[in-house]
């Protein structure tokens, strides 16, 4: 399939039989031609806005500009201002070029809108998700935490549940209780209970590592430890404020 095609189309042609020529001193048979160049695409057809002139002799060989003597480069200027190109020159898109167009200027304002999108609403709420994990707890605070130590690790398999402070004392220590459900890889966080917390409860210390972004119960009392399971930066998903 051929995508692009250039041509000449005849604006004005005639025949002069007395222009002396470079290296001729007697009138000579010439040929003179203005032409308007097109160049056709798949996307549309561009037109020049200004004629290209020509000159032939006899044999019909084209005779080089720079060999043009004055009075043949007068006569092509003059010609070149009474023969102006048709209307049409410029550029017209084709119907095929105009739904490429749209096309392209549709995919360029989704990836415009995604990116204002991301740097005005997800990148400033991720920010913001992250400043209120790494707060330091209060009461009524909820986290979903992996658990580790004591009967959670029985059976060589990750259990997961929410954690929730029920009270905060000075240096790092808190109160927290287990939800009634404790699972292992759910598919989604939120349909793991967070409302009814019925389970254990545990006298913790707490840390919070804002260089890798991480909140650890570590109980007093026993081996067990809560790690957050915060996963591709989904931190506002893994921690709720207040009371449920």
């Amino acid at each position: 399939m051929i995508l692009f095609l250039s041509f000449e189309e005849l604006v004005f042609f005639e025949d002069r039989p007395y222009l002396p020529t470079a290296g001729s001193h007697s009138p000579t048979q010439l040929r003179f031609t203005l032409a308007q160049r097109h160049d056709s695409s798949y996307f549309g057809d561009s037109y020049s806005k200004k004629s290209i002139a020509r000159f032939y002799d006899a044999q019909g060989l084209e005779i080089k500009q720079r060999q043009w003597t004055k009075e043949m480069l007068a006569y092509a200027t003059q010609n070149i201002a009474t023969h102006p190109v048709p209307e049409k020159s410029g550029y017209r898109m084709s119907t095929a070029g105009k739904i490429f167009v749209g096309l392209a200027l549709a995919i360029i304002a989704i990836f415009v809108a995604m990116a204002v999108y991301f740097f005005s609403v997800t990148k400033p709420n991720k920010e913001q998700g992250l400043a209120m994990f790494l707060t330091p707890p209060k009461a009524g605070d909820r986290y979903y935490m992996n658990l580790f130590g004591g009967e959670y690790n029985q059976g060589g398999t990750l259990r997961s549940t929410w954690v929730k402070v029920l009270d905060v004392q000075p240096e790092n220590h808190a109160t927290v209780q287990l939800s009634s459900e404790v699972v292992s890889s759910p598919e989604n966080i939120a349909d793991v209970e967070h409302e009814n917390f019925t389970g254990p409860k545990f006298e913790v210390k707490y840390k919070i590592d804002e260089k890798i972004k991480k909140v650890t119960f570590r109980s007093i009392h026993d081996d067990v430890q809560m790690e957050d399971a915060v996963r591709a930066n989904q931190f506002a998903e893994h921690k709720l404020t207040g009371a449920p």
